[in-house]
């Protein structure tokens, strides 16, 4: 075999050829092993991605193409086969996920020092009011502390000498008794000052000039007459007064006008009635018809030292009681927080039955493809894979259900907002509310990415050959 031979030995050429062959198998065998072992790594599933290798220019028989196998393009199949169920699940997510984000967004647009800030506390601090108990001990109430001067001219020139006033603003109405077409009840009559009037005049909707200085009243709020009485004076109309200035009086006017409710955005502490200065100086002349004062402070600063300093100063007028922005603030507080928690457990309620439906969806829809998902794994799917797919089902749920909550949510706070600007709500400003819809969309992604975890755990306990059998 190795040495030379003469003519032909059958011997040599059958070990040749065995030496031949065994050497051919040992290279094919070892040129494969790498490929193989890599070949052998990639799933069935993945594999299916690969088409053969075709020549530059040769037609296909599709023009689109290999379908792609990877876990995003089959969560995406799985979703548009199913898409009325999907539809459905998504409606109600929807619903809940707008009333969410409608409620955050009206929260975050509730202005707390603009709503605090209504009525006195319109551009005053403090605002200093006569004591309730001293007014229910005395027989006339209010008009008596008012005959007494108890909010006079020594007490507003006091409050303005305090350190870091600005300004004192007296509130001028008497409350009167009154009796007209049947009604009989106890209304404000407002001493209007002169550069009152032109605003009076604004808004009246009948009438004569008030500047005129006729002997009357003028009837303000019509739309409060109305909700209140059921009925609005009209002029000519004559209203009776009945009130105290040291002595008990009774006087019968005529009304010269009537003003709607826009007067309020103007005068918003304004009586049910109003006198032009002339009458009311004729009629009520022997009273201070000092209300209320109003304090503001420079800078419109409401500190604690400032609270100290009001709340000992009218430790001197036992007749008098104060009120401060702070109290407002604190007070305001409470009342955004029972709105909050009433809105936000009014649309949790309904996220709640949104949740319970996606849970149905999910449950019943992977209990349903039970037997699919071992086939995927018979063919070679991880489950790592397995997992990825159903999450990229989840995310594309997730995606749509947040889009759809923050557009329509968005657009009803926002309406909702402007809907309330329109009813006076001056103290709400349209804004955004972040970190609410951040978090209802990492809750509406986590809650279907636990549910598939939670299930893929149960299915694992079960056997591929036992999850094959499930009928379908």
């Amino acid at each position: 075999l190795f040495g030379p031979k003469q003519g032909f030995d059958a011997k040599g050429t059958v070990l040749a050829a065995l030496l031949s062959l065994g050497l051919t198998w040992l290279a094919v065998r070892l040129a494969l092993a790498k490929p193989a072992r890599l070949a052998a790594e990639v799933p069935p599933i993945e594999a299916a991605r690969y088409q053969p290798w075709q020549p530059a220019g040769e037609k296909t028989g599709s023009k689109k193409g290999p379908r792609p196998m990877t876990a995003r393009a089959l969560a995406k199949m799985n979703v548009a086969r199913s898409r009325k169920k999907n539809l459905l699940t998504l409606l109600s997510l929807v619903l809940g996920g707008s009333l969410f984000v409608a409620a955050a967004v009206l929260m975050a647009s509730w202005d707390l020092e603009g709503y605090a800030r209504q009525g006195s506390f319109e551009e005053a601090e403090y605002v200093v009011w006569y004591d309730h108990n001293t007014e229910n001990s005395l027989p006339h109430g209010e008009n008596e502390l008012q005959v007494m001067g108890a909010m006079g001219e020594p007490v507003q020139t006091a409050l303005a000498a305090l350190p870091g006033v600005e300004k004192v603003t007296a509130s001028n109405k008497v409350l009167c008794g009154i009796s007209w077409e049947g009604v009989g009840d106890s209304e404000y009559v407002s001493i209007a000052a002169p550069e009152e009037l032109p605003v009076l005049e604004r808004h009246l909707e009948s009438g004569s000039d008030p500047s005129e200085q006729q002997e009357g009243v003028f009837v303000t709020a019509s739309g409060q007459w109305e909700e209140l009485y059921g009925q609005v004076p009209q002029v000519g109309d004559q209203i009776t007064l009945y009130y105290y200035d040291g002595q008990e009086q009774s006087v019968t006017l005529p009304v010269l006008g009537v003003a709607g409710n826009s007067i309020r955005d103007d005068l918003p502490l304004s009586g049910m009635l109003m006198v032009s200065p002339a009458v009311g100086q004729r009629l009520f002349g022997k009273m201070d018809t000092a209300h209320s004062l109003a304090v503001t402070m420079e800078g419109h600063s409401h500190t604690p030292e400032q609270d100290r300093q009001m709340a000992a100063f009218l430790a001197d007028w036992p007749q008098l009681s104060l009120e401060s922005l702070t109290q407002q603030l604190e007070e305001a507080a409470q009342s955004l927080a029972m709105v909050r928690t009433s809105l936000l457990a009014a649309s949790g309620f309904v996220i709640l039955f949104s949740l319970i439906n996606l849970l149905n969806t999910l449950l019943s829809g992977l209990l349903a493809r039970k037997r699919e998902l071992a086939l995927l794994a018979a063919l070679g799917m991880t489950r790592r894979q397995v997992r990825a797919m159903l999450g990229w089902e989840a995310m594309f749920m997730a995606a749509a259900n947040g889009a759809g909550s923050l557009a329509f949510g968005t657009c009803l706070g926002w309406g909702l907002v402007q809907l309330m600007r329109l009813l006076q709500a001056d103290y709400m400003q349209f804004a955004a509310a972040p970190g609410a819809c951040l978090a209802y969309l990492a809750i509406s992604l986590a809650a279907p990415l636990l549910i598939t975890a939670a299930c893929l755990n149960s299915f694992s306990r079960e056997s591929l050959t036992e999850r094959l059998r499930t009928p379908e």
